[in-house]
């Protein structure tokens, strides 16, 4: 599980070039925020079972 306390997480499709079979949907966490209202982010990633 990943969160930032305080901010809004949100996943966006994104795509992968770095894979050796070719280019490859992919998925990435965005933190949305606003400066200069927030100059620390801070973020936990926990596995959940």
């Amino acid at each position: 599980m990943f969160s930032a306390p305080g901010l809004e997480v949100q996943i966006d499709e994104d795509m992968f070039f770095a894979d050796v079979s070719g280019v490859r949907p992919s998925q990435q966490l965005v933190i949305e925020f606003t400066l200069p209202e927030v100059t620390d982010i801070r973020w936990m990633m926990r596995r959940v079972d």
